[in-house]
């Protein structure tokens, strides 16, 4: 009988030892107080609270919105239906305040009238590691663990509101697309779509993507991009190389591939609303891909380096902005129709 017993309690020891540890109590998330968020010096304006978190002993910021009748401190009671996140990723030498104001709040608009929170996160030293092998930032040069800090900033947010864990998105624009797609790649377990606005894989984040998970994707490139080539090669800021992506085919075809999504794309070609603005836009869908997932390329002929439908104040250095779509909505629709 005592051999017995101490059977019993050797298992149960070893049990409590293999086990492994939930991974909320191996990895708590430090809630930094009174976090401060850069402000673009052109635009104060923003519709949105700063929050930060500590993440591999580094303060990450970011804003977010999250629509009043769910905010857990609101006076009425919490909602039941669990609302989908929206990740917004700003531009390599930006901010979260400047993609906000620079979108023209489209998508702050959209969480308010769809119930969605949103939340548009700070870089490391304004640029994302987004998998470009070359020395062009610090967050690049440091190697910035920018896949752990968007992970650790979805369990935050659904710490502050009711997120339906399976509805998580990921939006950005050039650095901050290249990262949505780097996402797409290694953490498809928690991002459901991403749609990268100007923005291809990095070379070397090519070369490994393999998405555990089906994962959507959406790509809005223009072919007349002079800072990411449409047909891959050198990003550029102007004069300076920037690290290596692959073509905007290219990587659609990774996508494709990985969804085992239909070999032969629908093509649509969409409205041509606005007859001034010297581009158009034709729509590729590969459909059939595994657990419901889409992938999609708005190709942008003619377009420039810019996020369709908001303001453009650069044209000789982004190019060509087009305004037959409104790049939010957009987004937003192909987000809003994952299952």
């Amino acid at each position: 009988m005592i051999a017995g017993i101490l059977s019993a309690v050797a298992i149960a020891l070893y049990l409590i030892i293999a086990l492994p540890v939930p991974a909320a109590a191996a990895d708590a998330i430090t809630v930094i107080e009174n976090a401060e968020c850069r402000q673009p010096k052109w635009d104060y304006r923003t519709r949105t609270k700063c929050a930060g978190i500590l993440v591999d002993e580094r303060i990450r910021t970011f804003r977010h919105y999250i629509p009043k009748s769910d905010r857990l401190n609101s006076d009425r009671p919490k909602s039941d239906a669990a609302m989908p996140l929206v990740i917004v990723l700003h531009g390599g030498g930006g901010m979260a305040a400047g993609v906000e104001a620079s979108t023209r709040f489209q998508l702050t608009q959209l969480a308010r009238e769809e119930k969605f929170a949103v939340v548009y996160p700070d870089a490391f030293e304004k640029h994302w590691n987004d998998g470009r092998d070359a020395i062009i930032s610090i967050a690049h040069i440091e190697k910035i663990d920018d896949v752990k800090f968007i992970e650790a900033l979805i369990d935050d947010m659904a710490g502050r509101t009711n997120v339906d864990l399976h509805r998580v998105f990921v939006t950005g624009i050039s650095n901050g697309g290249m990262m949505s797609l780097r996402l797409a790649c290694e953490l498809s377990h928690r991002v459901r779509a991403v749609a990268a606005v100007v923005g291809n894989l990095a070379d070397v984040t090519a070369a490994s993507c393999a998405p555990a998970n089906p994962v959507s994707v959406l790509v809005v490139n223009g072919t007349l991009d002079p800072l990411v080539p449409y047909q891959g090669g050198f990003v550029t800021d102007y004069a300076r190389r920037r690290g290596k992506v692959i073509s905007t085919d290219a990587t659609m075809e990774i996508f494709r591939t990985a969804g085992h999504c239909a070999g032969t794309a629908e093509v649509l070609p969409l409205p041509d609303r606005d007859r001034n603005d010297a581009s158009t836009i034709t729509q590729y869908t590969w459909g059939n891909c595994d657990d419901g997932a889409r992938v999609r390329l708005l190709k942008i002929s003619g377009g420039g380096h810019t996020w369709p439908g908001t303001d453009h104040v650069l044209r000789r250095l982004t190019g060509v902005m087009n305004n037959d779509i409104k790049g939010s909505e957009v987004i937003w629709a192909f987000f809003n129709e994952a299952e």
